[in-house]
């Protein structure tokens, strides 16, 4: 399950990367949930709140939220 949800952090786009602790989209506005996304390099925490409806996100993150959503069904 680890190499699984290891995934995601080894696909992280870029556009996340670049723009550290953010929501993007409008995560959990009508209970539809959201993903949080939290990497801890040299002790240096980062995060990202995504919302899980694609529509809501930028297009450059769109295939990384469906992605998450895959990896959580394989879990």
């Amino acid at each position: 399950k680890y190499q699984i949800a290891r995934t995601a952090m080894d696909s992280l786009p870029q556009y996340l990367i670049n723009n550290p602790n953010q929501s993007f989209g409008c995560p959990n506005c009508v209970d539809q949930g959201l993903y949080y996304v939290e990497m801890n390099k040299n002790n240096i925490k980062t995060y990202w709140i995504l919302d899980p409806m694609t529509s809501t996100v930028p297009v450059v993150v769109q295939n990384y939220v469906q992605q998450l959503s895959n990896i959580i069904s394989q879990l």
